[in-house]
């Protein structure tokens, strides 16, 4: 049970409510989070023409191959994958390189999608959305837990991987959505006891790159996270894409449109990796 308090605290760290609409939408979360009325905020939007070239090493995934008996919970924002508190600590999946100063541990996985394919990605790619967006969460190894990691500027690195409706299923993400089912409504927890593979949910291509400095898109919006956006998406069929669009928030509503609004780059330069 701790490690499902932790990963709620993730999403919306304080007793505060908040949501993707309304009058505790986005327009309000600084008024209730300041650090969401940061100058360096996400998503954004990248114009690809204006990014900086970043000539680094290709990133290393370690253990990302066979991961056992993750779980799921539904938040009411989200639904968000986890390993559990016990998973062998030499066995985690960590990225390096790809211009990452440290070794980062996996924390959790999460989705943003919208009420049909044309849109429901959080970054945009010269002004066009994807269908939905994944998100990797890694904390900092040298930090020692994640909690720890939040205090620090370098202390999230986050991969984040657009999805593109298409007409064929991808297996890959089978063993997560067969078991959304399960988590329909805000709290619902499930195992998953197939193996998944990290390594076939990320795109065929992870070695073109967008790397930017920013924060969390939810509350508190801390600004303490090394962006990594593929260029290259991965596919989803639409069918597995309405598998989300079945979830409840925590109004008892469809949980659709979880995505925050575009933020300005303020000036911030976003780099291509080369």
């Amino acid at each position: 049970m701790a490690a499902f308090i932790v990963l709620i605290l993730l999403s919306a760290p304080s007793v505060i409510s908040w949501t993707y609409n309304g009058t505790e939408g986005p327009d309000e979360w600084p008024n209730m989070y300041p650090n969401c009325g940061g100058d360096q905020q996400s998503p954004i939007d990248i114009q690809t023409n204006l990014t900086v070239g970043l000539n680094v090493p290709y990133l290393n995934f370690s253990h990302y191959d066979t991961i056992t008996l993750a779980s799921m919970l539904e938040n009411g924002h989200t639904v968000v994958l986890s390993l559990p508190a016990d998973y062998p600590a030499d066995q985690r999946p960590t990225i390096l390189g790809g211009g990452l100063d440290d070794v980062y541990i996996f924390q959790q996985l999460h989705f943003h999608w919208g009420d049909d394919d044309t849109h429901g990605s959080e970054h945009t790619l010269n002004s066009i959305p994807y269908s939905a967006e994944l998100h990797l969460v890694h904390y900092n190894a040298r930090y020692g837990s994640y909690d720890n990691a939040t205090n620090y500027a370098n202390g999230l690195a986050v991969l984040g991987v657009f999805l593109q409706a298409s007409t064929e299923d991808n297996p890959a993400f089978d063993p997560i959505i067969k078991h959304l089912q399960e988590v329909v409504h805000e709290g619902d927890e499930a195992v998953i006891p197939e193996p998944l593979n990290f390594n076939d949910i990320l795109p065929l291509s992870t070695n073109l790159f967008y790397r930017y400095f920013g924060s969390l898109t939810t509350p508190s919006c801390d600004e303490i996270v090394t962006w990594t956006l593929f260029a290259t998406p991965a596919l989803l069929s639409s069918k597995q894409l309405n598998e989300f669009r079945q979830l409840t928030n925590d109004e008892g509503l469809p949980l659709v449109n979880n995505d925050r609004p575009i933020q300005s780059l303020n000036g911030r330069i976003v780099y291509r990796s080369l």
